[in-house]
């Protein structure tokens, strides 16, 4: 055996599995760049016109795009939640519930488990590689998720999504998790919302996935030391909760 090589750090490997067991080969072949490496600092080229001359913003410099190769192949998360075609009234409802833009997200990634890779991919990649673009990608899947009501359609990706989830919090940075304890952040108010939902459905879903919500719920209140939903709370008595910012 080769005598500098240092001990694996076996206490790590189960969260390690936690946060990337379902990045497979096939994943990283569709999400890695294409120039093969991903870079804190992104590359950007100046947008250019129909003559080639650089496009200038209103403050006179010139408009910046990311170069293609350096670019992470993530699916497109729209902020508009409804089908094209549908009515007024439909699209205010999709405004407020992600259901059919989830089963979208899964149907254009190939399935449940390549989006929880790419939720476990842009996750890592920000912690690790402190990759803004991948952290805005994350929080936009995160709020998909937590904004979805028909949770009864998607029980077995929801099984998977808490333990992902878990194991995410877990590992979340000592200075992030001061940022989200001081302030009115999107992470706090997805997961409000979704112990919400995961209450109102509770009597249309296995009562394991009820209970491993529950679960996470209480592991979060003290990991954040803050009053998440409760079980048959109102909205009137969540005077305390995030205050709704959208990405």
């Amino acid at each position: 055996m080769d005598s500098e090589l240092a001990p694996y750090p076996i206490e790590d490997y189960k969260k390690w599995c936690g946060l990337s067991n379902f990045i497979s080969r096939d994943a990283l072949m569709r999400l890695n760049p294409f120039c093969g490496f991903v870079d804190s600092v992104c590359d950007y080229t100046p947008k250019v016109d129909e003559n080639n001359r650089s496009e200038l913003d209103k403050d006179g410099l010139p408009i910046l795009s990311q170069t293609p190769e350096s670019r992470i192949q993530y699916t497109a998360v729209s902020r508009q939640w409804w089908p094209e075609n549908c009515t007024a009234s439909e699209r205010s409802l999709h405004a407020q519930d992600s259901s059919w833009f989830l089963g979208h997200l899964v149907a254009k990634c190939g399935g449940v488990e390549e989006l929880l890779a790419e939720l476990q991919y842009s996750y890592i990649v920000f912690v690790i590689g402190q990759h803004m673009g991948s952290f805005d990608h994350w929080k936009q899947l995160l709020r998909v998720f937590s904004y979805c009501t028909d949770i009864k359609t998607h029980t077995a990706l929801y099984q998977k999504f808490f333990i992902t989830l878990y194991f995410q919090i877990q590992t979340m940075p000592e200075d992030f998790m001061v940022d989200i304890v001081s302030s009115n952040n999107v992470v706090l108010e997805c997961l409000n919302q979704l112990f919400r939902n995961v209450f109102d459905a509770k009597a249309e879903i296995p009562e394991a996935l009820f209970t491993r919500s529950s679960k996470f719920r209480k592991y979060c209140e003290t990991k954040f030391n803050w009053k998440l939903y409760e079980d048959g709370e109102s909205e009137e008595d969540d005077e305390d909760g995030p205050t709704i910012v959208q990405l």
